[in-house]
């Protein structure tokens, strides 16, 4: 990755939002995620209301 490319890569992040209702969604997205784009130049947040999703995304 060139130093410009990283430049504008450092002020991205990817945000995945879900209430608990939905939470079921948070492995797939994460499975999935990694599989078609697993050299993601960007920081990936996983956000939920009181579901644990450390070392998801």
């Amino acid at each position: 990755m060139s130093e410009m490319t990283a430049m504008k890569n450092a002020g991205c992040t990817v945000l995945g939002a879900s209430c608990d209702k939905y939470a079921d969604f948070l492995v797939p997205f994460s499975v999935l995620w990694r599989k078609f784009w697993p050299d993601c130049p960007f920081e990936t947040v996983l956000v939920t209301e009181t579901v644990p999703a450390e070392g998801l995304a």
